[in-house]
């Protein structure tokens, strides 16, 4: 029996639709690029970069089907060229947010540029396991592989952000250790000022301060395999700051330690001196008045070559003014460089608090 003719599909009813699904996505897509995100740590951030490659795999392919919905094709090259505008389109979209990004106080970031790209990608992959269809002959194969490939595209993107997500949750799992650095992860805790910095092997742990243990010192403390290589310039009295290696994301209540200790040795490239080099560990709490001028600051003199086990007892816990830290409050410990005239690199390890 015929269909009833307010009962035949309408393909203009239907294109208008895929037209209107797709500038919802795009709007929500935009949104949720530029509105701020909540603060208070890096799960939330990460998360974020974890949806850029669905995002872009979902708008690029619903940008594939309308074009094709609307403009049927069988032509090879016709919808090569078609698949590569709106690669290329993406793309651009994807650079441009991140440009407006920063431009609104947002972070803009390369690894979303290359988050999107995986999306693309995926996307790519999606609409030629789509068109396989076709192909009898091989195309519960040819439909497997391509589908893979996509959802691999994406899976890669999302390495870095659960990398971060997991050091998030295990920093606080591990206190009272601070920094350990065998994870790369863990320089996202840090800001570097003035100075570069890096993950490095320990070539052998006979340079720790407890040689008779190499994984376990005396205070407990697991030894691993890698360390914070931290390379600070020569400053001039005229050059401003200090070069620091600051410590930003942590438990910030101490009130059950009694001291915080770590493993520092200056290493001695041929390009620097051999003179002893001050080293200044700064502990920092909310209450640091305006500059930073209320603070804990130790100095300590390092010989280069020579491991040195730095601790702070509590009973030094003290700002310059005499006032006592609020042990509920550390907000930054801060490692820095306080020789004038002088550059050097040097090994940080096993950072942490002792009960």
């Amino acid at each position: 029996m015929n269909q009833p003719p307010d009962a035949a599909i309408d393909p203009t009813r239907s294109s208008y639709r895929l037209i209107a699904l797709l500038g919802i996505l795009m709007t929500l897509c935009v949104g949720g690029l530029m509105i701020p995100l909540p603060e208070g740590g890096r799960v939330f951030p990460s998360l974020g970069d974890m949806a850029h490659a669905p995002m872009f795999a979902t708008i690029t392919l619903l940008v594939l089907f309308t074009w094709f919905h609307l403009r049927p094709t069988e032509q090879l090259d016709t919808t090569s060229i078609r698949v590569a505008s709106v690669s290329a389109s993406m793309f651009a979209f994807g650079v441009v947010t991140e440009i407006v990004q920063g431009a609104i106080g947002r972070s803009a970031s390369v690894h979303d540029v290359v988050a999107d790209c995986g999306g693309i990608a995926a996307a790519i992959c999606f609409f030629v396991a789509w068109q396989t269809r076709r192909w009898e002959s091989t195309k519960t194969v040819a439909v497997i592989f391509w589908i893979g490939l996509g959802l691999a595209s994406i899976l890669a993107t999302w390495r870095r952000p659960l990398a971060s997500i997991h050091d998030s949750i295990a920093l606080r799992q591990e206190f009272p250790l601070l920094g350990s650095f065998e994870r790369h992860a863990e320089l996202e805790r840090w800001h570097f000022e003035k100075c570069t910095a890096e993950r490095i092997l320990v070539p052998s742990r006979s340079l720790t301060i407890n040689p008779s243990s190499s994984e376990i010192a005396g205070d407990g403390f697991p030894r691993g395999n890698w360390a914070l290589r931290v390379d600070y310039p020569a400053r001039l009295p005229s050059t401003g700051n200090a070069s620091s290696a600051t410590l930003y994301e942590m438990n910030s209540d101490w009130t059950q330690y009694q001291s915080l200790t770590l493993e520092a040795l200056v290493l001695h490239p041929s390009n620097q001196s051999e003179n002893p080099i001050d080293l200044a560990i700064q502990i920092i709490d909310e209450d640091h008045g305006k500059d930073f001028q209320d603070i804990c600051r130790t100095v300590f003199t390092l010989n280069p070559g020579q491991p040195a086990q730095l601790t702070i007892p509590k009973g030094k816990w003290f700002t310059k003014s005499g006032r006592s830290l609020d042990l509920k409050r550390i907000r930054y410990l801060d490692l820095q460089f306080a020789s004038l005239g002088q550059s050097a690199s040097i090994r940080f390890d096993a950072i942490r608090l002792l009960p």
